[in-house]
């Protein structure tokens, strides 16, 4: 994985658990050779973080399936001592 700053458009994703604001500015972006089109977005606050899809790179990515078979991500995200912002389907 390595730490990316590719121009990602700015937003805000409000974490009420501890009522702050997670920034794209202030946010870590990991992606992975494996999966391209994947980003793990970190919020160096709050230590959580979640997978954003980039369809600029895979138009046609799902991002339900590409969710559930980029497992590795997660655990790489967790063995950093990241907790997911929400689990999915399978409850990972």
């Amino acid at each position: 994985m390595q730490l990316v700053h590719d121009g990602v458009a700015d937003r805000t994703v409000h974490l009420s658990a501890i009522s702050a604001r997670w920034s794209s500015r202030s946010s870590k972006h990991h992606i992975a050779e494996s999966w391209p089109h994947l980003r793990v977005e970190e919020c160096r606050t709050c230590r959580v973080y979640l997978k954003a899809v980039d369809l600029r790179l895979d138009g046609s990515a799902q991002s339900l399936v590409d969710e559930l078979a980029s497992v590795e991500l997660g655990l790489w995200a967790h063995e950093r001592g990241l907790d997911k912002l929400e689990r999915n389907l399978l409850g990972l």
